[in-house]
């Protein structure tokens, strides 16, 4: 599971909000908020103090900030120790730290 120290393609910074639906062909570290569906064809990292308000779909996800909306991964979900939850989770192994 890669961490914030591994690089991604995509980099959604502490500052940033985005809003609407965002599909990644690759992965993504999320550190700011996204109001929306985010869809990553790799894996997410949503870091402490990043925020997910929408539904995740990519094939891991690794969380230490707060989502308020359904994951589904298809290999697994990483819960980390600052991570909130709000939804139903969907996966095939569930890490808790």
């Amino acid at each position: 599971m890669a961490s914030e120290k591994n690089s991604f393609a995509t980099v959604i910074g502490p500052d940033a909000i985005l809003k609407g639906n965002l599909h990644l062909t690759d992965g993504a570290q999320i550190l700011g908020k996204i109001e929306g569906e985010l869809e990553a064809d790799g894996e997410l990292f949503i870091g402490e103090g990043g925020t997910l308000v929408g539904d995740a779909r990519a094939q891991s996800i690794h969380i230490d900030g707060q989502v308020n909306g359904n994951v589904k991964a298809a290999a697994k979900v990483q819960l980390g120790a600052s991570a909130r939850l709000e939804g139903d989770l969907e996966t095939a192994r569930l890490e808790v730290s």
